[in-house]
């Protein structure tokens, strides 16, 4: 986007989001988020973060829909947003069993959260997709289970998952193919322990919070004339810091 608006590629960083790979850690997928929730000994798919307009949750539902008969499966939406309240209406005007809605979860259960999902969603809308990497995707593979990512495969997010082999992708507005990867997945555990397993290798060599910190600070003395005295290092948040925007990730 910044290359088609001439701005030149000697000037830009690119650093991207990260997650700490010491706090989201690989835990037990029987844990007690499954339990407190009724998940015990289910095929979980989870969903966690903002459930807004870029979301395309609308194709989750479709694909929960078709999967409706299948017991053993259950579709966790964790999250807050506008299109919440529409989706969890018209999940109960369908009658799906299947779906469970949940609101943001505290910090100190995030990581179990994530270790009780078969395999996690990250889903962008086409429009978006081109635009946006959701910081979910880091987290996840933090947590070492394997991406479900529903994005155009051209896409960030697309290219990410298939070229670290962390995960499948699926096309926006594809719920037919969206609910036969999940069944394709529900009966190849090995598959989701080694795609999960990838993601977590790839995130402590690419995407850790320390390397990623790391690239910030060599930016910013690349930046700072030789000679230039460094000023006392101030709070974080402090004026002069770097801000970095991400989305909801399921916690609050």
């Amino acid at each position: 986007n910044l290359l088609r608006k001439g701005v030149p590629s000697e000037r830009m960083t690119l650093i991207p989001v990260w997650a700490d790979p010491d706090v989201v850690r690989p835990l037990a997928k029987e844990n007690a988020f499954r339990e407190a929730h009724g998940l015990t000994g289910r095929f979980v798919v989870l969903y966690a973060g903002n459930i807004g307009v870029t979301s395309c949750l609308e194709d989750v539902l479709e694909a929960a829909t078709l999967l409706r008969d299948e017991a053993d499966i259950r579709f966790v939406m964790v999250g807050e947003g506008v299109k919440k309240a529409a989706l969890e209406e018209a999940a109960r005007g369908r009658g799906l069993g299947n779906v469970l809605f949940l609101p943001f979860q505290p910090r100190d259960a995030y990581p179990q959260m994530l270790a009780a999902a078969d395999v996690s969603l990250v889903t962008l809308n086409a429009r978006s997709a081109l635009t946006s990497l959701p910081s979910k995707t880091f987290n996840t593979m933090a947590s070492a289970r394997p991406i479900l990512a529903v994005t155009p495969p051209e896409s960030e997010l697309g290219q990410l998952v298939q070229t670290a082999r962390c995960g499948c992708v699926v096309p926006p507005e594809e719920p037919a193919i969206l609910a036969a990867t999940i069944l394709e997945l529900r009966n190849c555990p090995a598959r989701l322990r080694e795609m999960g397993w990838n993601g977590r290798s790839q995130l402590e060599t690419r995407f850790a919070r320390r390397h990623c910190v790391d690239l910030y600070e060599e930016m910013l003395r690349a930046l700072v004339p030789v000679g230039v005295s460094e000023p006392a290092a101030g709070p974080i948040g402090s004026a002069g810091g770097v801000g970095v925007a991400r989305d909801g990730d399921g916690s609050g």
